[in-house]
């Protein structure tokens, strides 16, 4: 059974999803400033917000963070306290991504 963002839940093909890191994975650091995003594909965040870094952006000296509300986009590291202990506690649900559309074939789907 697997639930969306918008909390609908149903079945869906393991072919059509991809792993991600499990909250046990991910490390979760304070912002040691705010960040107002400069791009569309930027996180804007407050000092002292939590942001779980989820993955390496292409540019250096850049993360991928995800904020408390589910937001995601590319962080400073120069803004963020990298050095804490930071990983989240462990996480009891598989986390994946659609790597393609599914339509619903049947009311449990």
């Amino acid at each position: 059974m697997a639930e969306n963002s918008s909390g609908m839940r149903g079945l869906v093909p393991m072919n059509h999803l991809k792993d991600l890191p499990t909250l046990s994975e991910v490390q979760v650091v304070k912002a040691s400033r705010a960040y107002t995003a400069q791009q569309r594909d930027e996180l804007s965040f407050a000092a002292g917000e939590e942001i779980a870094i989820v993955g390496k952006a292409a540019d250096p000296g850049w993360v991928i963070g995800e904020n408390q509300t589910g937001a995601r986009g590319a962080a400073p590291e120069t803004h963020l306290n990298m050095a804490g202990d930071g990983t989240a506690g462990p996480g009891q649900a598989q986390v994946v991504q659609a790597t393609r559309g599914y339509q619903a074939q049947n009311a449990d789907e």
